[in-house]
């Protein structure tokens, strides 16, 4: 029977990123941005390093930085919802409205679970004047 533990082909990327989300957890960020630096750096073109690298910048705040990561990460996979969903996220923090509704439209097409989805999309909305249409996005969030 085949060993199906890896999430990826390439163990190295995956012990990397496993080392950055264990700095992450510790509160380790400088080690953690570090390493997340050089996993992208090797591999440049692994989607889940720059996903992660986008994801730990929009969790330390500095959504600004994460979104070249996350652009990198989309144009990489641009089937992967959550790729979409962070740049989405990413794009609503720095007040890119029409950007974060296109690319939250696009999460929303490929994942399954729209409550995260959903609210940043509703915020998106109403800061677009889209008053209705976002609200109704935020109340079916909070259904779910």
């Amino acid at each position: 029977m085949e060993d199906d533990i890896g999430q990826f082909e390439n163990t190295e990327a995956e012990e990397l990123l496993e080392k950055a989300a264990n700095f992450y957890v510790e509160n380790k960020w400088e080690q953690a941005e570090t390493v997340l630096g050089e996993v992208t750096q090797k591999f440049p073109e692994l989607f889940e390093a720059w996903a992660a690298y986008g994801d730990f910048l929009l969790n330390a705040g500095e959504p600004n930085r994460a979104l070249v990561p996350l652009r990198r990460a989309v144009k990489l996979a641009f089937h992967e919802g959550i790729g979409h969903y962070l740049l989405g996220a990413a794009y609503t923090k720095v007040g890119r409205f029409h950007l974060a509704e296109r690319e939250l439209e696009m999460a929303e097409k490929f994942l399954l679970d729209k409550a995260d989805i959903f609210a940043h999309l509703g915020r998106a909305k109403v800061m677009l004047g889209k008053i209705d249409e976002g609200r109704k996005l935020i109340a079916d969030a909070l259904k779910d």
